[in-house]
Parts: structure tokens; sequence; C-alpha cells
């Protein structure tokens, strides 16, 4: 096993691929990481954890079996994700008593699979109240999954505001999303995922790579 963490992760749509793009559970080697996340499940504004189907459900338990190969791999599921749970988060986290009643929902979700933790992935909080509910997520979950010895993870974006000194009271990791620093919405050419800048560069692109980033979470706390 490597002697640092190294995360990856498996996004649960592959398996419905068709050709040499499909990806199933029993195509990861449970021997490169770490730690496996499975991306993703979603929540409602209840606070309940929501599946897709059987098929998911199955995978997930499929996924949780790479441990009998590699007993020392940690498995995390992740809650959120691009797409729909946005809002699902900001109404969580603005209440106490959906905070918690969530962060029991995520336990006992861990338990029926045998998940060993959950990584929340909240694209994104993006007023102050959602960044300061946010860290109040974070310590509900804290309380309710350390507690169980199970692990908290979160992924976030980069250049975005958080409060990164409280996210890090509460988190085991901090995931950087270091991709998607440039693209098709742009009006240059850059590299998806760089890790430092070139030299042509604006001062603005000079943000938009890894060195940046990371350099920016450790300035303000994040670790």
């Amino acid at each position: 096993m490597p002697s640092k963490p190294i995360f990856g992760f498996y996004g649960g749509w592959a398996t419905y691929r068709s050709g040499k793009g499909r990806c199933t559970v029993e195509d990861l080697n449970p021997h490169l990481c770490t730690h496996l996340i499975y991306a993703f499940v979603a929540l409602d504004h209840s606070g309940s954890i929501v599946q897709k189907d059987d098929t998911e459900r199955n995978a997930m338990r499929r996924f949780n079996c790479l441990r009998n190969s590699n007993p020392s791999l940690k498995t995390l599921v992740s809650v959120g994700g691009a797409v729909g749970c946005g809002s699902a988060f900001a109404s969580v986290a603005a209440s106490s008593s959906l905070r918690a009643s969530f962060a029991r929902n995520v336990r006992e979700f861990c338990g029926s699979y045998g998940f060993n933790g959950v990584d929340i992935d909240w694209e994104y909080p993006e007023s102050s109240s959602d960044q300061s509910n946010f860290v109040q997520l974070l310590s509900a979950l804290s309380s309710e999954l350390h507690s169980n010895g199970l692990l908290l993870t979160t992924s976030v974006g980069v250049n975005r505001p958080y409060y990164m000194s409280g996210i890090a009271r509460h988190v085991d990791y901090i995931l950087l999303m270091s991709y998607d620093y440039n693209g098709s919405w742009d009006s240059y050419t850059g590299h998806n995922a760089p890790l430092s800048w070139g030299s042509v560069e604006t001062d603005y692109q000079r943000r938009l790579n890894v060195e940046a980033s990371v350099s920016d979470w450790i300035g303000r706390g994040g670790v």
C-alpha cells in the first residue's frame, strides 16, 4: 500500500457505458489507492439519502467487497456531485434539526452498505450564509460519524469562497477538485488540470492551477 493517503473516485455511471468506456466495480484495482470513493448518491430537502435503483445498490455492496482483496483499503460514499443537490444541501445545512437528521441518515447508510465513511460534495455553497452553514453541517457530521469510527471528507471547488479553517476543524481530509480550470467556456486554450502556471498567462490565469489552489488553502488555514 502507498505510504501516503491516495484517494480515487469511481463514478457509478461508468457501469452504464457501452464498449471500452464501460467500467464496473470489478474492473477496479483495490491496491492502487488507500481510499476509494463511490460517487454519487444524492440527498433531498429532508436530509434523506436518495438512491437511483437496485443496480446502484448492488454496485455499492460489490464496491465495499473490494476490501476482501485489500483489507487495508478504506471505502467511502460521496453525497452530492455536480447535478441537482445544491439547493437540498442549502436547505439541510440551514436547519439544526435537519443537519442532525442528515448526519444520522449518513451514519446509518454507511452501516447498511459497509462504507468506512462519507465524502460531502456540495457544489457549491455560494452565499456567505451557505458557507457558514456548511461548517455547521460538517460539525454535525463529524460528531455523528467520528463517534462511530467513520471517516469524513469533503470535496471542494478551487478558487471559490469557503470558511477554510472551519472546514479543516471537522474533516479528516479535504479533497480539492483540481480540474476544469480551463475548458470550452473560455476564449483561450488551456490545460484542464495544470500543475503550475505558464509564462504567457495573465494574473487571473496564474491562479488556475493545482499549485496555486493548494497554496491558497494552506495560506488560509485549510490544513
